[in-house]
């Protein structure tokens, strides 16, 4: 299983435990060329790989079913180059973690959390919905009249997945750069701090000025209907004339009381009903393409069909019967086999 081209051939990560976010950072790595081999617990006796999300995830991956504890992981560990795992699994053997970093002092640990290794919280439980009610986020989202909306999906763990590449892939730069001699470090994340991270405005107008940044602001974006479906329409404030001639000067958007940024918010339920009105008759891709050639940042809500018709996206690769990694290195989106 191991990687034989990428930038990463010949280094060695073991990934242990079902930690989403470990499980991203190690895709990564496969992707990269490195070669992975996850540790699945032996007492855990739920059956493996039976869900879509682990099989996107381990692709490539060899997998072992063992504990820290047998001689087989310990000379696993004893020669690769990086651990990947959950904080409670590595607490839990602790003994035997310490053994491994005293045996192979060049290796790398990264340790996945909810709530950070240390202080009153550490304990607590997470997930995606946890993570960002307590880093922010959901504070943002969905309508000011009802209850906040998540991020769907598992966006959180795989931001945390990303966070924790960056950090390892910084503790071998540094610990190589040291030749032999090179010490590994423990790198430590968690959801919620990714979050904080992630929902960064928030906490810099409020340390600037005091501000809060209250869900449904009304100089963010709003979802207009369009003939099929709907498009998230957003403009700066620079970018008023183009949208007066996106929307062929409309004579109503031309009037005064919309002439400056103070007066379209003031008079905003109107505004958002009279581009309601012009946007419900074309179809929510060719306003995308409008908007973007003359460079307002708009986008429409696309669904499956959307993102597989898209010429766009086509262009990209962006979908794939084989799913790489979300970015592209050297120009190439490395893409892991067996996914």
């Amino acid at each position: 299983m191991s990687g034989t081209e990428g930038a990463l051939a010949g280094l060695h990560v073991v990934q242990a435990g079902d930690s989403v976010a470990a499980g991203f950072c190690a895709k990564v790595f496969v992707g990269l060329g490195a070669q992975v081999t996850r540790i699945v617990p032996d007492e855990d006796g739920t059956p493996y790989g039976n869900t879509q999300l682990f099989r996107y995830l381990d692709g490539a991956k060899e997998v072992r079913r063992a504990n820290f504890t047998d001689d087989d992981v310990a000379a696993l560990l004893s020669d690769c180059d990086v651990l990947l795992a959950p904080e409670d699994m590595l607490r839990d053997w602790a003994e035997a973690v310490a053994a491994f970093e005293m045996a192979n002092p060049r290796l790398v640990v990264a340790k996945f959390s909810d709530f950070g290794d240390r202080g009153p919280q550490a304990e607590w439980q997470g997930g995606e919905l946890v993570w960002q009610a307590a880093g922010g986020l959901l504070a943002l989202l969905g309508d000011p009249d009802r209850e906040p909306l998540m991020l769907g999906g598992h966006q959180v763990a795989y931001s945390t997945g990303l966070l924790a590449f960056t950090g390892v892939m910084t503790a071998l730069a540094r610990r190589d750069r040291a030749g032999g001699e090179g010490k590994g470090q423990r790198v430590r994340v968690s959801g919620v701090e990714t979050v904080a991270y992630l929902e960064w405005k928030g906490p810099v107008y409020y340390q600037a000025g005091g501000s809060l940044i209250p869900r449904g602001k009304e100089s963010g974006p709003v979802v207009l209907p369009c003939a099929d479906g709907h498009l998230a329409f957003y403009y700066r404030t620079t970018d008023w004339p183009r949208v007066l001639e996106l929307f062929a000067f409309d004579p109503v958007l031309c009037q005064e009381r919309f002439a400056t940024q103070s007066g379209r918010m003031a008079e905003q339920p109107e505004l958002v009903e009279r581009l309601s009105g012009l946007t419900v008759h074309r179809s929510k891709y060719e306003w995308y393409q409008a908007a973007q050639t003359l460079n307002i940042p708009v986008g429409y809500v696309a669904d499956t069909r959307d993102l597989v018709e898209s010429p766009q996206y086509r262009t990209q690769e962006f979908i794939d019967s084989a799913p790489g990694l979300p970015f592209r290195f050297n120009g190439r989106r490395p893409a892991a086999a067996g996914n």
